[in-house]
């Protein structure tokens, strides 16, 4: 737990463990390295990151559980039952909110910034201010339902979106939900990495005359790392000459079995640290976005996120190949805004398309990777005016 000093007297309250492992925890785990002052709060699931940077409100049982993962999904479907909770029916009880008082320092905690992604998690959040009285500012990475958002069919998150001092959304569907919802002001949001020394180049790396590198960072979705496979498939037997290697970083699941079917040169390396990541990235020519081939009108994640490794790839310097679905909130934005460096396949097809293209243009490759530097200095890095207002217990810049 980070207390808080003059510099931003914020709180981060979030669903999700602040650790590298997964999008919104990763995202807000460089806001906390930006803004050093700042207190983390794990209010939602009873998950620990490795590293994990959040406080747990969480009850004894969690609390003292010996292990790290086994049956804490168990205690938590049996919370309401058990003694000393500190939720029933997602509303603080008393122990809750004794023990939110003492993980907070009241007298110099100036505001909160709340993520949430579904009805379920507002519940949690009105009820931790109805205890707390702060001001808080609420962001949006994404939304768990396909129903239109309403004041009467998702009360919480209405009363949750329209106390909220501002709301901060990454894409314009979330935008339009949250005004629907009764936001009192809608901002927009990026994902962002801490600004450091930079990771990728301009230049090529080192060998690629050698051979053609793609990254791959979980969490690929199967079907469209299939269609990957597939494709570098086709082009070696097009091009037999050409040497094709996929790197994947992160938690492989199912992947290894989809390439027993293709016998294409894929490197699973597991979790990894950042730097190692990086050292994996720098070597590589391009990047796959294995997204969803789901449709918005099937997958809530489609319809409304748009996924925080796009700005990791622009970081490394990749230009991107993103397997996505059609009319997406992903597509979109990177149609109008980072179309320089990404080529967007949204059927199988045109991953194949885009290898090809990307493969046999060397020249292209590098234009591309200029451009994803390009949009990482102008978009990417913290501290931003965006960011700044977020953290700070003021109002968002005036567009």
């Amino acid at each position: 737990m980070n207390y808080v000093d003059s510099k931003s007297s914020a709180v981060i309250l979030s669903p999700r463990a602040i650790a590298f492992n997964h999008g919104t925890g990763a995202q807000l785990m460089y806001l906390l390295d930006e803004y050093r002052a700042v207190a983390s709060i794990n209010y939602g699931f009873y998950e620990k990151g490795i590293d994990d940077r959040a406080g747990f409100l969480e009850s004894p049982w969690h609390r003292y559980w010996p292990w790290a993962l086994r049956g804490r999904g168990f205690i938590a479907k049996a919370n309401d039952y058990l003694p000393l909770a500190v939720w029933r029916n997602n509303r603080l009880t008393k122990c809750g909110r004794g023990l939110l008082r003492r993980m907070l320092n009241a007298q110099s905690n100036t505001h909160c910034v709340a993520v949430i992604h579904d009805n379920t998690c507002a519940k949690r959040i009105n009820s931790i201010f109805d205890a707390i009285e702060l001001p808080y500012k609420v962001v949006l990475y994404d939304f768990m339902h396909l129903d239109t958002p309403s004041p009467s069919n998702f009360p919480e998150l209405a009363r949750c979106v329209a106390n909220a001092m501002s709301v901060y959304a990454i894409s314009e569907p979330l935008r339009e939900a949250a005004l629907s919802l009764g936001a009192n002001q809608v901002e927009s949001i990026s994902f962002y990495r801490p600004r450091q020394v930079k990771i990728g180049s301009g230049t090529l790396p080192s060998g690629a005359g050698q051979g053609f590198r793609i990254l791959v960072v979980a969490d690929a979705k199967p079907d469209a790392f299939d269609e990957l496979l597939l494709a570098v498939t086709v082009f070696r037997r097009e091009f037999p000459d050409q040497r094709v290697t996929v790197e994947v970083v992160g938690n492989a699941k199912t992947l290894p079995l989809l390439n027993k079917r293709h016998n294409v040169d894929v490197r699973f390396h597991g979790f990894v640290s950042s730097s190692r990541r990086d050292e994996i990235a720098a070597a590589c020519d391009i990047a796959f976005l294995a997204g969803s081939t789901l449709s918005p009108q099937d997958c809530p994640l489609v319809k409304y996120s748009i996924p925080s490794k796009l700005g990791d790839y622009a970081a490394f310097g990749l230009p991107v190949v993103a397997r996505l679905s059609a009319r997406s909130a992903a597509e979109v934005f990177i149609r109008e805004e980072a179309n320089r460096f990404i080529l967007v396949a949204t059927v199988a097809d045109e991953v194949l398309q885009s290898l090809r293209r990307l493969i046999n243009d060397r020249n292209l490759v590098s234009q591309m990777r200029k451009a994803a530097l390009g949009f990482a200095d102008d978009r990417l890095y913290l501290p931003n005016a965006t960011t700044d207002a977020l953290m700070m217990n003021g109002t968002p810049p005036t567009k």
